[in-house]
């Protein structure tokens, strides 16, 4: 009994949720399990990896937010979902009205490179030279996957005016481009060897800030069973910018209506060349006279003009992400690791750790810090700020350019860690100080501190610095700021390495941008190009994208099981209660024998083999638990304790019983033979070759429109082993045969041993033939008087016997005739059978009935989140709008219907409602 509560014990943890993980929760695996992949996606890791490797420098025993990741959905699509294939499979998703809206600036009209279309000859020269494998400069790309009815009726006019009508005037390559590409319908796979028989390799796409991507991850959770259970890893929004990048790329959507406008074409060489002529609508000469930018005398002044002397004329400028080189996201892996093993391993290094703020600093160039000069900001996109006496911030997605703030860094103990451990141990804490904003008492204090630290735990690595070095020099990553003399006559564009001078919080700039706080868009132009890093994001407005509890139909089961225990106890209280009124004068070896007789008699083979299975459930799920250890949280799969697997081991015998018993038909022996073998195979099993939980990163990804929302799977985390649930299950089976086989070539039953039909055949089997009261009462027959009346539970009858029921040792008889039925009884014997075809019908049509209805917890047929809530939403605030909110209505009144369908997921509220509510509240 006191192992079988045990057992009840171990079932809670685990079947407290559906993925039977012991003391799986949300607020702490799933937090970590969120946190612990994110970043394992950040590095880019991809395969198999081993989850207990992965640690989070943070405790989860309080309410946490995740780690956010802000740039990570465009860097997602702008770096790695590149492919070929991914590009085609979602061209042909996107809407024809947004495929001229991608963030792309065309070079070519068609992959053959025949009719050009960028705007200057040196883009065209820089598309030739640096583009060309680059699908997305191809209009060719979009136009054959893209349904062509739906793309004339967006875009017919202005495409036929600005790029069509010049295709079809240049010959009779130009009509069979057109004609080809109008009816182009290949596979994926066919499309795909298209692109890449004319040199094409991947589609990228470029940065923009008018629409922030939206991004819904996810990993799955996989169980014993195989059944997954699906976690989101992220799930920002897509939200609308405020496109100050229009100024580099306005979409052909635009560049095609500026053509028409003006009844030009945008195809190089073509008669009525938009380059050519100046249009009416045009400030000044080239493509860039739409925006305006110059001033009355066509010129490009102060930041304009600092912008197009650096980069290239405008409307004609390359946006693309640069991600982290390898390099540094290895040596920062290998950075955090060493750190983390060592306040994991050493308190006094936990506590120095620990102790070390966030430092706000501004490690500018010294070059920079020059009193004469007014700063106008360092984003690319703001050409109209104002003068300030501060270094201003650089650009993020987020900036309007209407409100100005100083270029303030805020490292954080790990960045600055880092940036010491490639730094040497010679650096200086002032050479840190000399920037940092807070008062430089305490900073020397604390960077003294953060000196010793990387010092005594062998963090620093100068020759990995000397390589990283070379590699981020490499890329050009730099920092700018306009900037202007005092009477702001005089301009200049101040820029600068991020690796500038020898401050070494230049490496929490490349830090930041390897975890996701920033990221790089190289600016690529006609006169030059800038590789500049971002402002660090801010992780305000965090939230948990897990919001709905966790899954716990198992504990259902547990309760079963909790019942099964209860009834076991329950008969084992009687049993002791007979044993000590007959001063223990029972037949003892009945007691051996106790859980698989009176669990057969009163609970029955169905809870039995539910027992036996949860069991093995158990003993195929990974026993893997969540630490922490000095601020330091991981995943530990150390094993399960012995005494644990042989007690699963045990229970999971029950279904050895439940097999035993269905075959003592042919075989009547109770031989536990087998359930011994099977309980030690199971408890070594277990003890040598425990389950181990298996993560596979693998990310599968679609879109919406393209760039405006993304939703990714990244592959799956196995808590429990389906081959090992079958491995157990084999066991038992082969024990069982092997068992039956050796039983019946040893020795022959008797098949005149003693029964009664009052036995069960398990208590035939296995009961001492002459019983005593324990004896009946594990039987189901409760003695009420001895030796002459029984309660038989099993058929809930009283049992009046002259003698206690014992043994009868012969059963068989003369076969009886019955006699014949009359037709009467004949005819109810039919209405009868007819009766149960119908009673099995009604059953059928309910189990139909319940599944549509049993769907939800509204025991609402049909509800779902995609239509009926979505009408609900709708009708709801359209009252709401028409002021009707007192009072009940029926939702069956016609005047609640609505036009239109309700597929849509997302609604959205009256836009003047929360005025409204300021006057009503």
């Amino acid at each position: 009994m006191a192992i079988g509560a045990y057992y009840l014990v171990l079932l809670s943890r685990s079947f407290a949720n559906d993925l039977w993980w012991p003391s799986f929760n949300t607020t702490g695996y799933q937090l970590f399990l969120v946190d612990a992949i994110n970043h394992a996606l950040e590095q880019r890791l991809s395969g198999v990896v081993d989850l207990t490797q992965l640690v989070m420098p943070k405790s989860y025993s309080a309410t946490q937010l995740p780690v956010p990741h802000p740039t990570r959905a465009r860097a997602l699509l702008l770096t790695e979902l590149t492919s070929i294939e991914y590009a085609i499979l979602n061209i042909r998703n996107m809407s024809a009205d947004q495929s001229m809206t991608l963030p792309t600036l065309f070079c070519y009209v068609d992959f053959g490179q025949r009719w050009e279309l960028a705007h200057t000859v040196a883009r065209q020269a820089r598309c030739k030279e640096r583009y060309r494998f680059n699908g997305a400069i191809y209009l060719d790309a979009i136009v054959r996957n893209v349904q062509w009815g739906r793309l004339m009726d967006a875009y017919s006019d202005d495409l036929n005016e600005a790029v069509f009508a010049a295709v079809n005037a240049s010959g009779t390559d130009g009509h069979e481009w057109f004609t080809a590409t109008a009816a182009a319908s290949l596979s994926l796979v066919d499309e795909a060897t298209h692109w890449r028989s004319f040199g094409v390799t991947r589609f990228e796409l470029q940065w923009q800030n008018i629409a922030f991507t939206g991004l819904q991850s996810t990993m799955t959770v996989v169980n014993a069973l195989g059944i997954a259970t699906t976690i989101e890893l992220q799930r920002p929004t897509y939200a609308q910018g405020s496109w100050t990048s229009n100024i580099f790329n306005v979409f052909f959507m635009n560049e095609i209506f500026f053509a028409a406008t003006c009844d030009q074409s945008l195809v190089r060489h073509s008669t009525n060349y938009i380059m050519e002529t100046q249009c009416i609508y045009s400030a000044t000469p080239g493509f860039e006279g739409f925006l305006g930018l110059s001033d009355s005398r066509g010129r490009f002044v102060k930041q304009t003009g600092l912008v197009r002397d650096a980069i290239g004329p405008f409307l004609s400028v390359d946006l693309f992400v640069l991600p982290p080189p390898t390099a540094l996201l290895d040596a920062i892996a290998s950075f955090q690791r060493v750190l983390y093993q060592a306040v994991q391993a050493n308190a006094t290094a936990a506590r120095d750790y620990e102790q070390l703020p966030a430092l706000s600093a501004q490690p500018l160039p010294a070059a920079w810090d020059v009193d004469e000069y007014l700063y106008y900001g360092g984003n690319p996109m703001c050409l109209n700020g104002i003068g300030r006496s501060y270094v201003q911030s650089a650009f993020t997605f987020g900036d309007a350019c209407s409100q100005p703030s100083s270029a303030t860094m805020v490292a954080q103990p790990s960045a600055i860690l880092f940036a010491l451990s490639l730094s040497g141990p010679s650096v200086s804490p002032m050479a840190i100080c000399i920037s940092v904003v807070s008062a430089s008492i305490d900073c020397i204090r604390h960077v003294t501190r953060a000196i010793d630290l990387t010092t005594s735990q062998n963090l620093i690595n100068e020759t990995l610095s000397s390589a990283l070095t070379a590699v981020i020099s490499d890329m050009q990553v730099s920092l700018m700021q306009f900037a202007s003399d005092r009477n702001g006559s005089e301009w200049t564009l101040l820029t600068a390495p991020i690796l500038h001078d020898t401050n070494p919080l230049g490496w929490v700039y490349a830090y930041e941008w390897a975890t996701g706080i920033r990221e790089v868009v190289s600016f690529e132009g006609d006169n030059g190009t800038l590789v500049l890093i971002s402002d660090a994001y801010q992780s305000t407005g965090t939230q948990d994208p897990n919001t709905a509890p966790l899954s716990q139909a198992s504990t259902i089961v547990f309760y079963m099981l909790l019942y099964s225990s209860v009834v076991l106890v329950a008969i084992a209280v009687a049993c002791t209660v007979l044993a000590v009124r007959t001063r223990l004068a029972f037949a003892g070896q009945n007691l051996f024998v106790f859980h698989r007789v009176a669990a057969s008699t009163w609970l029955g083979r169905p809870l039995m083999f539910l027992r036996g299975a949860c069991a093995l459930l158990l003993l195929s799920t990974a026993p893997v638990t969540l630490t922490q250890t000095n601020g330091v949280s991981a995943l530990v799969s150390s094993g399960r304790p012995f005494y644990e697997a042989i007690v699963l081991a045990g229970e999971a015998n029950w279904i050895t019983y439940v097999v035993y018993e269905c075959q003592l038909v042919l075989h009547p022996d109770g031989s536990m033979g087998a359930a011994a073998v099977v309980w030690c195979i199971y408890s070594l099993l277990d003890v040598l070759a425990p389950v181990t939980v298996a993560t596979t990163l693998e990310r599968n990804c679609s879109s919406t429109d393209y760039f405006y929302s993304l939703r990714c799977t990244n592959g799956s985390i196995s808590i429990g082993s389906l081959q090992r649930l079958y491995v157990l299950l084999g066991i038992q089976v082969a024990c069982l045969l092997i068992a039956i086989c050796w039983r019946h070539h040893r020795t022959r039953v008797d098949s005149r041993r003693p029964i009664t039909v009052l036995f069960s055949g398990v208590a035939n089997a296995l009961l001492h033939h002459e019983l005593d009261d324990i004896g009946y009462v594990l039987t189901g027959l409760m003695p009420l008087q001895h030796g002459r009346v029984f309660f038989d539970v099993k058929l809930w009858v009283a049992v009046h016997v002259a003698q206690a029921p014992v043994a009868s040792t012969t059963v068989a008889a003369e076969p009886v005739r019955l006699p014949s039925l009359p037709w009467h009884g004949r005819l109810v014997a039919v209405a009868g059978f007819v009766y149960v075809l119908a009673a099995v019908s009604s059953s059928y049509s309910y189990l139909q009935i319940a599944k549509s209805t049993l769907v939800n917890d509204l025991i609402w047929p049909g509800f779902n989140l995609s239509s009926t809530h979505v009408f609900l939403t709708t009708c709801f605030w359209g009252r709401i709008a028409m002021n009707q909110t007192n009072g009940d209505f029926k939702l069956t009144d016609p005047a609640n219907n609505r036009i239109g369908s309700t597929d849509a997921s997302i609604t959205s509220s009256p836009t003047h409602f929360g005025a409204r509510m300021h006057t009503q509240l």
